[in-house]
């Protein structure tokens, strides 16, 4: 430890939380792009196959979560946008 008067670096932990918030990164860039496949998604991230399959199986429950809620912001959407064209087409 520095007898300098500063506080010690906590490498281990800046480094857990450096890797948490890449992987969150990863999880909400796959939650936008279900449609590619891990095989497509391994090669922009230059993981192996391995590696992101375990990413992945670790925040399973947060990226099925970022799925459902992209969904319902476009499912209310078009159902404002369909209100706004009954709303035009009624005989009140």
């Amino acid at each position: 430890m520095p007898e300098c008067g500063m506080e010690a670096f906590d490498f281990p932990k800046a480094l857990r939380d450096a890797r948490r918030g890449l992987e969150m990164q990863l999880v909400e860039y796959v939650a936008e792009h279900p449609e590619m496949s891990y095989r497509e998604l391994c090669i922009p991230f230059n993981l192996s196959l391995g590696a992101l399959s375990k990413i992945m199986k670790r925040h399973a429950k947060l990226r099925r979560n970022l799925i459902r809620k992209k969904r319902s912001v476009a499912d209310s959407e078009s159902s404002e946008k369909s209100g706004a064209v009954r709303h035009l087409f009624s005989r009140d």
